[in-house]
């Protein structure tokens, strides 16, 4: 299932309209699943709540909604949570994944993704991206942020996992 059919989805349920209507300000900020052996996990929508500075998320399977209690914002430092606006992204997880593992396969040939962390949000001075997180067969995380508008690769690192803490 696609980002816009998941959220469609979403907001015709019941569960997510008895959210609304105690949350009319509140507004799609990220899209979050994985993706490991080609299959892909449900989706969980988070919806931002600007009246408490609260995400509400629901998760996906199928034509199942489930809502986790809204939680506090993980973030180094105030900011203000854009919205995603899905008219606004032109590339479905699909060909953003392609479009990511060409990149990998290109650039970092060496690594065999295990698994795929795929998030769309909307970020200050990159607008609607693609923030995949590859965890590789080497204990290595390869950051990629890409367009979600135009498919361009923006950023990339990688980064040891053995480095992000200690390990016994």
């Amino acid at each position: 299932m696609d980002v816009a059919e998941a959220v469609k989805a979403l907001e015709t349920h019941k569960l997510f309209k008895e959210w609304k209507t105690s949350h009319k300000d509140g507004y799609l900020s990220s899209a979050f699943t994985m993706v490991e052996n080609q299959q892909q996990a449900p989706w969980q929508l988070g919806y931002y709540n600007p009246d408490s500075n609260k995400i509400a998320t629901f998760i996906i399977e199928g034509s199942t909604v489930a809502a986790v209690p809204e939680e506090e914002i993980f973030q180094k430092k105030e900011k203000r949570i854009r919205e995603v606006a899905l008219p606004d992204v032109k590339l479905s997880l699909p060909e953003a994944v392609e479009k990511a593992d060409g990149f990998q396969q290109k650039t970092y040939p060496r690594e065999t993704v295990l698994k795929r962390i795929c998030i769309l949000q909307n970020l200050d001075k990159l607008g609607p991206i693609w923030n995949f997180t590859f965890v590789t067969q080497a204990f290595n995380a390869l950051n990629i942020k890409l367009s979600a508008a135009d498919g361009k690769i923006l950023s990339h690192h990688i980064t040891s996992l053995m480095d992000m803490g200690k390990f016994t």
